[in-house]
């Protein structure tokens, strides 16, 4: 659960007039990735800025706001906006980033689950978002919303909630290697082989590996070592299979979990347009 959850009050907007910040946030890391996941045992969607990881937290945005809004339209099994309200959230998610940029808020992700639409932002002030929110939200009045902020200096909210775990960044991975293979007219409903690519700390670890995997019908493709590498011993396994997505994921994230037994490392995977 976000540490957000247990924050109940809702913000009361103010009409002050916004004070103009100016702040250069052009050159802030931008990577974008999507995935799904489970909050509180429904099902979630995931969209984040993956490479704040590698510069957060900065110091002096000690604030995260959660901005929530009640969706209109719910597709009842999954939680989720019905395909003729995607427009309207994502207008108002434009108009809400471009309105937080003049207080030089950094929006760093976006969740969607149980109805409701959840924006998130790292603040210098705790104040000053409320009459810019405000501003925004009137242009879509039918919406209903609240908004929380909490002292969060290390960025907790970012990498405990929002930042994917090993299997879900992996599943990010799979999707981008799906869109290319997707614009280049792949059929992924045809087998094909599929390349999978490992590294070790040892030999052994290497060998341990090869005899599991080989009872799940892959072959070897390649096996090296590299000097020099804290996992020198590399590894290459192919086997025919789609490139559907949920097929792809479920694979991956096995040859994963047998990896980390031997303290393996996986590298990815790639194939052939079919």
């Amino acid at each position: 659960m976000s540490f957000f959850g247990k924050i109940l009050g809702t913000s009361q907007d103010s009409h002050l007039p916004i004070e103009e910040i100016s702040a250069d946030l052009e050159n802030l890391p931008n990577e974008w990735g999507s995935f799904s996941t489970l909050i509180d045992g429904r099902m979630a969607s995931i969209r984040l800025n993956l490479a704040l990881d590698s510069v957060a937290p900065y110091p002096s945005y000690t604030y995260a706001l959660r901005l929530k809004i009640a969706i209109l339209n719910v597709d009842p099994e999954t939680g989720f906006p019905d395909y003729d309200e995607f427009s309207n959230l994502n207008l108002i998610e434009d108009r809400l980033s471009e309105a937080m940029k003049r207080i030089a808020a950094i929006y760093v992700g976006v969740v969607i689950t149980d109805g409701h639409i959840e924006f998130y932002y790292y603040l210098k002030n705790r104040e000053k978002h409320m009459p810019v929110i405000a501003q925004v939200m009137e242009q879509f009045s039918k919406y209903q919303y609240s908004s929380a902020t909490l002292v969060d200096p290390d960025w907790k909210q970012y990498f405990d909630f929002l930042y994917p775990n090993e299997y879900e960044y992996q599943s990010i991975l799979n999707q981008r290697i799906w869109y290319r293979l997707e614009k280049d007219g792949d059929d992924h409903s045809q087998l094909r082989e599929i390349t999978h690519k490992f590294s070790f700390e040892t030999y052994e670890d290497r060998v341990s590996f090869m005899g599991d995997v080989s009872a799940l019908d892959y072959d070897v493709s390649s096996k090296k070592k590299k000097e020099g590498d804290p996992r020198p011993y590399k590894l290459k396994i192919a086997r025919f299979d789609t490139t559907e997505l949920p097929s792809i994921n479920q694979h991956v994230w096995e040859l994963i979990e047998i990896s980390k037994k031997y303290n393996g490392k996986y590298s990815g995977w790639s194939c052939n347009v079919v």
